[in-house]
């Protein structure tokens, strides 16, 4: 099977400028529509997000989670399908994470990787945070050639965020990091474990069961003696 490394990759969010704690989140829908609040632009504006009586609570493979200021200390906690979902902007967002995502873009991965490491393991911060955090850590081994340590941290987020959005993906990424590891077992196992999950769309079912064939495959060539089929 051929090394399906993506490029690396900052989930989309904007880049911080220090808010007050009332700000809100907002989220686009694929139908172009926002969630409940909108902004003046076609991104939010700095100003836009003391407005928004959204926030975000939990950013999952087959729900969005949020709840909406009522007025007063009223909130109602509410719920979107996740394929619905096309962007998140979340606000406001840490000095860490802008420095996190700036060394990344400036290509210091040693120090990127340090900042989202601190993120990733402070339990007061919300909820995106640590998982986008654990995501880019994942990402950044990865792209070192430290599969090893991909894999570990994949493991973590699918251990802490059994319903994280990123799910899917880590059992995917972790399934190929293996199978680059030389591990055909633990590669189709990694695979295998999307069908199981429940309420995951089919599509993501779908794609795991089409690597898990592919493993298989390599396993009944290899034992015959024939060179893998990576085309």
């Amino acid at each position: 099977m051929k090394r399906f490394l993506l490029g690396l990759l900052v989930p989309a969010v904007l880049v911080v400028i220090a808010l007050p704690a009332t700000a809100g989140d907002f989220v686009k829908q694929t139908d172009g529509r926002w969630l409940v609040s909108q902004p003046t632009a076609e991104r939010p504006l700095r100003e836009d997000y003391d407005d928004s009586i959204v926030t975000v609570l939990e950013e999952n493979y087959d729900k969005l989670v949020y709840s909406v200021k009522l007025g007063g200390d009223r909130k109602q906690r509410q719920e979107i399908d996740a394929p619905r979902v096309e962007q998140v902007f979340y606000w406001p967002q840490p000095a860490a994470w802008t420095e996190a995502t700036g060394a990344m873009e400036s290509g210091d991965f040693g120090a990127a990787l340090a900042k989202f490491q601190e993120l990733a393991k402070d339990r007061k911060s919300r909820r995106w945070l640590r998982t986008y955090s654990l995501y880019n850590i994942a990402r950044i081994y990865e792209n070192s050639g430290d599969l090893k340590a991909a894999n570990q941290t994949w493991e973590q987020l699918v251990t802490d965020y059994k319903k994280s959005r990123f799910v899917p993906d880590a059992h995917i990424r972790m399934g190929l990091n293996f199978d680059n590891m030389g591990d055909a077992a633990a590669a189709r196992s990694s695979f295998g474990k999307l069908g199981r999950i429940p309420g995951l769309p089919a599509g993501k079912k779908a794609l795991g069961r089409y690597y898990e064939i592919l493993i298989k495959q390599k396993q009944g060539q290899a034992r015959e003696g024939r060179p893998p089929n990576t085309g």
